[in-house]
């Protein structure tokens, strides 16, 4: 939507329930990046909105949410739970390509990279 609340439009229309939504850090890059329940799951997905592509950064393994862009736009770090491999804070390549791995272990929420130096 326009910053004064008009044109509003809707971009995701995947899974039953879509929230946490973040803009990426890129310089122009029309990316957001958000977490879905899909399946019975929640998982971490990125939408371009300029071509309306949409990767899956994470496909039912636990439940991931509350993702956070890296300051430099490549990678996402997320809160999970569920995984064979425990609770914690994953990091995620942006592109959807390869495996999360866990950065930190524990119950998480609000996943965030801090302040950009």
């Amino acid at each position: 939507m326009n910053a004064n609340g008009s044109n509003q439009h809707r971009v995701s229309f995947n899974g039953s329930y879509n929230t946490t939504p973040e803009w990426s850090p890129r310089k122009g890059s029309r990316q957001i990046v958000y977490t879905t329940r899909d399946q019975g799951h929640y998982d971490i997905i990125v939408i371009d909105l300029a071509t309306k592509a949409m990767i899956r950064v994470t496909q039912g393994q636990g439940h991931n949410e509350e993702p956070s862009w890296a300051p430099n736009g490549k990678a996402i770090a997320f809160a999970s739970t569920g995984r064979s491999t425990g609770s914690g804070v994953y990091i995620a390549n942006a592109d959807g390509t390869g495996s999360a791995h866990k950065v930190w272990s524990g119950w998480a929420t609000s996943v965030d990279w801090g302040p950009n130096p």
